[in-house]
C-alpha cells in the first residue's frame, strides 16, 4: 500500500509541474529563487567600471581620509573588497581603502590561503 502511495503521489507531483504549479514547499520553488537570485548578480568586471562602483569609490575614499588604510600614504589609492557577498549592494565596512603596495600584499595572501599560490609567482 505504501507502494502505490508513493505512485499515486508522484503521478499528483508530475501533474502539477506538468501544469507550471508546483507544490508550495517543494525543491522546485526554491531551485527557482536560487537561479532568479544568481540572475540578478552582476559580474565584477562589469561592476568595477559602473557609475554606482565609482561614486561609491569616491565617498570612501573621501570617507576614509584619501589615504591607506595601512601606511597612510595618499597616492595611488585602490578600494579593496574585502567581501563580494554584497557585490553591488556594498556596505562601507565592506571594503577597505589601500595603495597598490598593500592592496598586492593583501591579494597574494589571499591567493596562497585560497591555493592560488602558484598565481602570485610561485
Amino acid at each position: 500500500m505504501d507502494k502505490t502511495k508513493t505512485i499515486a503521489e508522484i503521478r499528483r507531483l508530475s501533474l502539477l509541474y506538468a501544469s507550471g504549479k508546483p507544490p508550495a514547499n517543494s525543491k522546485y520553488r526554491n531551485e527557482r529563487k536560487k537561479r532568479a537570485k544568481q540572475s540578478r548578480r552582476i559580474s565584477y568586471a562589469a561592476y568595477i567600471v559602473s557609475d554606482r562602483w565609482k561614486a561609491f569609490r569616491l565617498r570612501i575614499l573621501k570617507k576614509r581620509g584619501n589615504k591607506c588604510e595601512e601606511c597612510a600614504a595618499r597616492t595611488g589609492l585602490e578600494v579593496h573588497h574585502l567581501t563580494y557577498e554584497r557585490l553591488g549592494h556594498e556596505k562601507a565596512s565592506d571594503v577597505k581603502v589601500l595603495c597598490g603596495f598593500h592592496h598586492s600584499l593583501v591579494d597574494e595572501k589571499h591567493m596562497r590561503k585560497s591555493g592560488y599560490a602558484f598565481l602570485a609567482g610561485d
